[in-house]
């Protein structure tokens, strides 16, 4: 009898091993995967470019300049992982709860633990958000006068700046057209802004506030007098005829 429990146990015990001992099959083993497969951000760019091996970025400050909050999309590589953007749980490719950035340095931390517990990545991400730019340039008239409104319009297109000044009264003469306006023209050149030209319409006559308003593109300006009295229509019209007072006019420039 003793020793028929004897090879009883025996086989029990052999049954056990073959299965690995009881302790489950290795297929039902908890991943150990903990990273990202993807990092977006709403707002700017990581830099570097997002990498499931590379564990810091930088973002801003440029990009960062008009936004004051972003949120944070992680993917998981392994879907069993849990993933926590500053400590709050995110699902694996849902944006994050809403990060403010204020005007300073913010820093992100996306941490991603395994399927199994144990195993974590921690991807950091450094925010950088600036505030108003400082003053780099203070601009002027070449024939500055009290009343010009130099600066009433004003358009820039890449490093060329018009700026308008409907109350300026240059003329023929020195000053003798009060408020028939004008407009200036800038280029800038290494970093350093200059003025080009001095603007004004074939027409000029006292009051007509050339320069109200002043569009430019590429290489065509047109600019605005309001109060202009030509009673000209259409396009090219006879310029010299005033007998249509305040009715405005746009000229073109090329």
């Amino acid at each position: 009898m003793k020793n028929s429990r004897l090879v009883t146990i025996a086989t029990v015990l052999l049954t056990l091993a073959a299965c690995g001992g009881g302790g489950g099959s290795a297929s039902s083993a908890l991943s150990t995967n903990a990273d990202l497969a993807d990092l977006s951000i709403s707002a700017g760019t990581l830099d570097p470019l997002f990498s499931s091996d590379t564990f810091a970025y930088l973002v801003g400050p440029q990009e960062m300049f008009v936004h004051g909050s972003v949120t944070l999309t992680p993917l998981a590589a392994h879907a069993g992982a849990t993933i926590t953007v500053d400590g709050l749980i995110v699902a694996s490719g849902s944006p994050s709860s809403v990060i403010d950035v204020p005007v300073t340095v913010t820093p992100v931390l996306v941490r991603v633990t395994a399927e199994d517990g144990e195993n974590v990545r921690e991807y950091n991400v450094i925010i950088t958000r600036q505030g108003l730019s400082l003053q780099t340039d203070y601009i002027k008239a070449s024939n500055t006068d009290a009343g010009d409104r130099f600066g009433y319009s004003v358009a820039l297109d890449g490093d060329t700046l018009v700026v308008g000044a409907r109350g300026e009264d240059g003329g023929i003469l020195l000053d003798n057209l009060p408020e028939s306006g004008a407009a200036y023209f800038f280029v800038r050149s290494g970093g350093t802004w200059s003025q080009e030209n001095y603007v004004k319409a074939l027409d000029t006559e006292n009051g007509d506030a050339f320069g109200t308003s002043v569009a430019l593109d590429g290489g065509t300006l047109v600019i605005g007098a309001r109060t202009e009295d030509s009673n000209a229509t259409g396009v090219n019209g006879n310029q010299f005829d005033n007998s249509a007072p305040n009715s405005g006019a746009a000229y073109l420039f090329k």
